[in-house]
């Protein structure tokens, strides 16, 4: 598995807890049974420790989402086709530089962690919008298991909720980041 667009350089030193902390779960009525139980699961467990799940997102909710200011980092799990880079919302596929625009108007600092499938293109097109507020913490130039994706941000999340208001959301990534190689690698063995 290949990891890109590693933890750059922070203009947002962001604190975050778990209550800052927004998972945007676009297509969750298309799961199978077992993959819909753990996702439950997961989500069930994130949110006890105070973070937020919004269901079922179009592209306009998606971008509502990023001016909750009670939000300091999102994160989506969405499909991304691989073919295309367009990444899937509840009302259909949508193109990295549409999605991109549309964030570019968001008027305040928000910390975007794109830990899901194929989301290397969409970095590269947020990066093209001069004053964007929005900043991508991480991204893939791979396909990421569901499972894996709540696995990962539950780890998240509980790692914020060891940390307390004084965990930086890219310091915490990062190391987690550079830890799964090898957890991977023992997982795998």
């Amino acid at each position: 598995m290949t990891f890109a667009g590693s933890i750059q350089a922070s203009r947002n030193p962001a604190r975050c807890t778990p209550a800052g902390f927004g998972l945007v779960i676009p297509i969750a009525h298309r799961l199978t049974e077992t993959v819909q139980k753990a996702t439950e699961t997961a989500l069930a467990n994130m949110g006890a420790l105070g973070a937020r799940v919004f269901r079922d997102a179009t592209l306009d909710g998606f971008v509502e989402v990023f001016r909750d200011t009670g939000l300091t980092v999102i994160a989506p799990v969405t499909h991304t086709d691989r073919k295309t880079g367009k990444l899937e919302f509840s009302d259909g596929f949508r193109d990295p530089a549409e999605i991109a625009e549309r964030l570019s108007q968001v008027e305040r600092s928000v910390i975007l962690d794109l830990t899901t499938c194929y989301s290397v293109q969409l970095v590269e097109e947020i990066k093209k919008w001069e004053g964007s507020r929005i900043e991508p913490v991480a991204a893939t130039d791979t396909v990421l298991d569901l499972e894996l994706q709540m696995m990962y941000y539950e780890a998240v999340v509980r790692l914020l909720a060891k940390a307390g208001a004084k965990a930086s959301y890219r310091e915490l990534v990062g190391a987690l980041w550079n830890s799964l190689p090898e957890v991977l690698k023992r997982v795998l063995a």
